[in-house]
């Protein structure tokens, strides 16, 4: 993060972040401000298949999972997506289940 502070030859940044791991919110408000992309990988907070195990009722993940049958997958990947500091998302994909899941999450 220093680094970013002190010069001005990027174009994008790359971190990880996620509704487990925050400690990116700094740096991505700063790559926002001074107009730099934002690229966030991991987010889904874990290796592919571990995110089940998580309480669809937890926050913040509560609002996200609607009715309509969101999945706790779909919204960890939502719930990176909304913050509008984030240019674009690097999602993990191992399978074609996953790449669906990643496609209905931003439906």
């Amino acid at each position: 993060m220093k680094i970013l502070e002190k010069v001005d030859f990027y174009d994008v940044v790359m971190v990880i972040y996620n509704f487990l791991d925050r400690r990116a919110e700094h740096l991505i408000r700063l790559a926002h401000q001074r107009n730099l992309g934002t690229m966030v990988m991991k987010a889904f907070g874990m290796p592919s298949g571990s995110l089940g195990q998580i309480d669809p009722s937890d926050e913040p993940l509560e609002g996200l999972i609607t009715k309509g049958g969101k999945s706790v997958w779909q919204a960890a990947l939502r719930w990176t997506l909304s913050n509008a500091n984030i240019s674009t998302v690097v999602p993990g994909m191992h399978s074609i289940e996953e790449i669906k899941e990643d496609l209905a999450a931003v439906r």
